[in-house]
């Protein structure tokens, strides 16, 4: 059963930009970017990093949330939110990809991040989470697996083979 991924490239998209108050572009650039891909497809969704990298602290920071915690909470309801109806309004198969743990300076918000979000995709029957997190950092979780760095901001290509993995079991599995 082969798969080809197909980017869908939409930039400077935080999650926070996914409330249905939110009218910012990156929004409607998203749902553009949506309204392309053909309906029933199976997506891997890959957001989150810039709301690790500024979002969530800032939004703390200005009293929005109470706690590094709350914001992770609410940021990720956005989110899955948006997805959840994706699955029913595209007929999207979804997987959902942790935030990739590259920049030392966000390590532990993204690490914090990616347990919230593996835990409320496993409450979400019409999602998958694409359960990678521990192969992207090395035995003792403080650094990103060498294997994968490229440039010190993005991921190398080699990661691609966890994907490749982790929708091969996830396949698995649905039988």
């Amino acid at each position: 059963h082969d798969t080809q991924l197909i980017p869908a490239l939409v930039t400077g998209l935080k999650c926070f930009h996914l409330r249905p108050e939110a009218v910012f572009f990156p929004k409607h650039n998203f749902y553009s970017v949506i309204n392309k891909i053909p309906r029933g497809s199976r997506v891997v969704f890959l957001f989150g990093e810039i709301d690790c990298r500024e979002g969530i602290i800032m939004a703390v920071e200005k009293g929005r949330y109470k706690d590094v915690d709350e914001g992770i909470s609410r940021t990720i309801d956005y989110y899955l939110n948006v997805l959840d109806s994706l699955t029913k309004q595209q007929e999207f198969v979804i997987y959902v990809q942790p935030v990739a743990p590259v920049l030392n300076e966000t390590r532990e918000v993204v690490k914090i991040f990616n347990k919230t979000l593996k835990d409320k995709v496993s409450q979400m029957p019409s999602l998958r989470f694409l359960d990678i997190l521990d192969d992207l950092l090395t035995p003792d979780k403080k650094n990103l697996n060498p294997l994968y760095e490229m440039d010190g901001t993005h991921m190398g290509p080699e990661y691609c083979k966890l994907i490749e993995s982790s929708l091969e079991a996830l396949r698995l599995d649905s039988k």
